[in-house]
């Protein structure tokens, strides 16, 4: 310790030397260890289970398909959707093409208003169904996009519950995981 010239007074202090010692100790603590995120992987849709891309103890990134779905009502119930709304833009186009005319009917003089107040009305009748028919279209993919089971995060594969070719209801768990 050294003592400088400009502290007045020495401060006593207890020195001591660490070393190892031969025998250590060995502790022992009860418990149990839990990953800290765990996930039951469910299906929103129903169908059967087409194929399972993930097996047990097998590692999966986030976002990884681990299992696809059948369901015989997604693909026709897609198609149909996308087919009537092109049939809409279309009634939709042709619409606005007959407004455009009996506008230059009407500007002169020769249409009723009340013909061309019918065509626009048509008009916007038309276009609501075409929004109508692009929701129901996105609600279609939406589901298409439900019947693949993806990863949550990043893990190991647990459990797997069902297998290919049996059926899965909406929310019933097809696999459990857990991360590292």
């Amino acid at each position: 310790v050294e003592v400088s010239d400009q502290s007045p007074t020495a401060i006593p202090v207890r020195v001591s030397r660490v070393s190892a010692e031969g025998t250590s100790e060995v502790l022992r603590f009860a418990g149990v260890a839990r990953p800290r995120q765990r996930a039951n992987l469910s299906f929103q849709v129903g169908g059967t289970i087409e194929s399972r891309f993930a097996e047990i103890g097998e590692q999966v990134q986030a976002g990884d398909i681990v299992a696809r779905l059948y369901n015989p009502q997604l693909g026709p119930a897609s198609e149909a959707a996308e087919a009537r709304l092109a049939q809409l833009i279309n009634d939709a186009e042709q619409a606005e093409r007959d407004f455009t005319r009996l506008q230059h009917i009407y500007e002169r003089d020769l249409l009723a208003i009340q013909d061309l107040e019918q065509q626009r009305t048509l008009l916007r009748s038309t276009q609501s169904a075409v929004d109508n028919a692009r929701a129901i279209v996105n609600q279609n993919q939406q589901l298409q996009r439900e019947s693949e089971l993806r990863a949550p995060f990043a893990g190991r594969i647990e459990q797997v519950l069902l297998e290919p070719g049996e059926f899965a209801q909406p929310g019933q768990a097809v696999m459990r995981m857990s991360a590292e």
